[in-house]
């Protein structure tokens, strides 16, 4: 399975303010397949890869995107948190 290859870790090194739009749309889509995946049927029980997402320091990138100056990766970044994370946006 690729989270066991290392993926989220690879998606937090390259989910920088700093990178390019369209990089960050792409990881912030693949990152939304992943979490998608990692739903339980059973109500209430957690997401498989919150968690790794929180130790890989993507849940706090996710948080700096908000600020991006990009209108469209700030949309896409507010809608992966507020669709699998207890987040809101700082505005």
């Amino acid at each position: 399975m690729i989270i066991e290859r290392g993926i989220l870790k690879i998606f937090s090194d390259n989910l920088d303010v700093n990178s390019d739009t369209g990089i960050i749309k792409t990881i912030i889509e693949a990152l939304s397949h992943v979490l998608s995946h990692g739903k339980s049927n059973q109500p209430g029980a957690p997401n498989a890869f919150q968690a790794q997402c929180e130790v890989t320091g993507i849940v706090d990138k996710l948080e700096q995107l908000q600020l991006h100056p990009s209108r469209t990766v700030y949309e896409v970044t507010i809608a992966l948190i507020e669709t699998y994370f207890d987040v809101h946006d700082p505005i």
